[in-house]
């Protein structure tokens, strides 16, 4: 099988490094499968792209402004490789995500009674805990149990996408730039029939990022710079507004963005230090 993996990196060499050391070791030793990598570049200045040429010069590196963020990122690297060859699956992988000697195993084994699904890895803290993979319908973390498990609101770590569902879904949606184009990916599989399941078992270890997706509830910051990264690029409401109403329906995307904008000006609220 064809397989394209897909990241986008954007200054933290030492993270990225790390998550290929754990990638190369388990491409090469996969004798059944090729694999082609597709690296966005977001304007990295830290030495990330000439230290992945250095290491890995089989790497296929996008070289972008450093407007992109994760979703757009991804976005590049996948539209690059459709157009460079035809991939039986894609592979989305995270850079900060270090994998386990099976992880690519797990991966693949769990679609082979499932082949037009989608199958997103679990994760866990240095602890042993659940950070990521996927949650269910009230936004609880599902732990893996040892068998493949209904996935509601997917994220991005390590996924594979059967070129079927890329076939209908397309890419993943550009009006997202950071956060949210892993869940719209998900949703939108599954509205259009696809299942998305949870590995049976962890498959690499991540920490949880959290206090990074909510700046602008946080004292930290005046007012004014609170306002600013709500809007910015990186964390706009905007694409936030666009998910709910796509989603969870027009009520809900008012609701929600009124609320976050109550919650910037009073950032009591989300008990965010």
């Amino acid at each position: 099988m064809n397989i394209a993996i897909l990241l986008t990196v954007y200054n933290r060499k030492a993270i990225t490094i790390n998550s290929l050391n754990s990638l190369f070791p388990l491409i090469n030793k996969d004798s059944f499968n090729n694999y082609d990598i597709y690296m966005t570049n977001d304007g990295c200045t830290d030495g990330t792209e000439e230290h992945v040429k250095q290491l890995y010069p089989q790497v296929k590196i996008i070289n972008h402004k450093g407007n992109l963020f994760w979703s757009r990122g991804m976005n590049i690297a996948w539209e690059t490789a459709v157009k460079i060859k035809k991939y039986d699956y894609y592979i989305w992988f995270n850079d900060d995500a270090e994998l386990f000697p099976n992880a690519l195993e797990v991966l693949l084994n769990s679609k082979k009674h499932n082949t037009d699904c989608i199958i997103t890895g679990a994760f866990c803290s240095i602890e042993g805990n659940v950070t990521y993979g996927g949650k269910n319908k009230k936004h609880k973390f599902i732990e893996p149990n040892g068998c493949l498990q209904d996935v509601h609101y997917m994220n991005g770590n390590l996924v594979l996408i059967p070129h079927i569902v890329y076939e209908k879904i397309g890419y993943i949606d550009k009006i997202f730039t950071h956060g949210l184009g892993d869940f719209d990916y998900g949703l939108r599989a599954q509205k259009k029939g696809f299942k998305v399941l949870l590995t049976p078992s962890y498959i690499g270890k991540t920490e949880r990022h959290d206090n990074d997706l909510y700046p602008f509830f946080s004292y930290k910051h005046s007012l004014f710079k609170r306002f600013k990264l709500l809007y910015s690029t990186k964390y706009s409401i905007i694409p936030r507004y666009k998910y709910n109403n796509r989603h969870h329906g027009t009520l809900k995307a008012i609701s929600s963005f009124l609320l976050w904008n109550i919650g910037t000006l009073f950032p009591f609220i989300y008990r965010i230090k």
